[in-house]
């Protein structure tokens, strides 16, 4: 079946938590439609400066996130598959950083700083083009993905700022459309909320924000994966596997997501241990996912191309 949730205040909250109730129950295989606000809870459209904000971020929230919503079958221990599908950008985004160790910093924030004073604009997308003009002669091509995609820790709150194994703030460019996440489920009914849309971001996010935008339309299907008990986030796309790890020290997130990729090559490809030490240094990719976020991200890629006697895939 397909359901829909859009941005109306009733189907967004600010946190995570197991004791939050359902916006929707839907069944291994259901697709969900929804539209998004972005981040900051579209309190600042265009026409209007950060001192005029709309008010609609209820006091003490972090970002935006719709949902949460029950897969049913879905149980601690299981692996929640979200196929993502089409991704239409609002209109408008925002852009914004500011100086020291403030919620949006990036990695310049502190003592000493090169930023000199809270700043702020609005992005307009060219549709026909699929660009952001930034300034004349300068457009970034639109890409857009979410930086949130979270199931619930079984905890009474978290807050939405950070990473970690329920996925959360990854900020990361590849969860976009054609990828397949998988999550690992904490409580009955993974609770899977999603929010914080990207129109475009670079690897790293340095300044803590990408184009920050709503979503007109978001597709997402479930599955639950029985006896895919899965640590951390993990995902696949058309050409790479991905394995995805977060830690305050980007050193011990490579460390994390390299010896991920090494056991999938150990436990599922049948390599020793030597061996897939090596391959990785042959054909695994580092890249960044973002350094703003508290705990940093690496996502490392592992191509498909390298294997001949069988596809490679989670699935």
């Amino acid at each position: 079946m397909i359901y829909e949730l859009d941005n109306g205040l009733e189907n967004l909250h600010g946190y995570l938590s197991r004791k939050l109730p359902p916006r929707l129950r839907i069944a291994p295989g259901d697709t969900v439609v929804y539209r998004t606000c972005n981040a900051g809870w579209d309190d600042i459209p265009p026409g209007r400066a950060p001192a005029q904000a709309l008010g609609r971020r209820p006091e003490g929230a972090g970002h935006a996130l719709s949902g949460p919503i029950y897969v049913e079958g879905a149980e601690p221990g299981d692996a929640l598959e979200i196929r993502i599908g089409a991704i239409v950008p609002c209109d408008w985004g925002v852009g914004t950083h500011r100086p020291g160790r403030a919620r949006i910093s990036g990695i310049l924030g502190g003592e000493p700083d090169d930023v000199a004073q809270p700043w702020f604009r609005h992005y307009h997308l060219d549709r026909a083009r699929a660009v952001y003009p930034i300034v004349p002669g300068v457009e970034v091509p639109v890409r857009p993905f979410m930086g949130i995609y979270a199931t619930t820790p079984d905890v009474d709150e978290l807050p939405t700022a950070h990473p970690g194994p329920h996925g959360g703030n990854m900020d990361c460019k590849e969860l976009t459309t054609g990828t397949t996440l998988y999550l690992p489920v904490f409580v009955p009914g993974a609770l899977f909320s999603v929010g914080d849309g990207h129109g475009t971001q670079g690897d790293g996010e340095v300044d803590g924000a990408a184009v920050e935008t709503g979503m007109e339309r978001l597709e997402l299907t479930f599955h639950v994966r029985k006896g895919m008990p899965i640590e951390r986030p993990r995902a696949e796309t058309a050409d790479h596997l991905l394995f995805l790890a977060f830690d305050e020290d980007l050193d011990r997130a490579a460390v994390v997501a390299t010896r991920d990729a090494m056991r999938y090559l150990r436990d599922v490809r049948g390599l020793g241990w030597d061996d897939a030490y090596n391959l990785c240094s042959l054909a695994l990719d580092l890249r960044i996912s973002q350094v703003v976020d508290g705990l940093k991200g690496i996502h490392a890629m592992l191509p498909k191309a390298i294997f001949t006697d069988r596809p490679a895939t989670f699935a």
